[in-house]
């Protein structure tokens, strides 16, 4: 199986959070062996999605937070 980097996986599993398809415990268990990494991630991840559901930006500024999160968790998986 090919492994995915944690970058992919941590944006699969806050999309099917924030889409609720499966809850932050369901998916940590689904990657038990990046589940220390991943959970504070996620967790931020679904706060922060929950206090901007009053908020729209605009589609350029997702994207560009988006690629900031990702790539913070980049560095964040380097310095481990």
């Amino acid at each position: 199986m090919k492994t995915r980097r944690l970058e992919e996986i941590f944006e699969e599993c806050l999309s099917a959070h924030l889409e609720g398809r499966r809850g932050i415990e369901e998916s940590l268990s689904l990657y038990p062996q990046l589940a220390q990494e991943l959970e504070p991630l996620l967790r931020t991840g679904a706060e922060a999605a929950r206090g901007l559901s009053h908020y729209k930006p605009s589609e350029e500024f997702q994207e560009q937070a988006r690629q900031r999160l990702l790539a913070a968790a980049a560095a964040r998986r380097r310095g481990r």
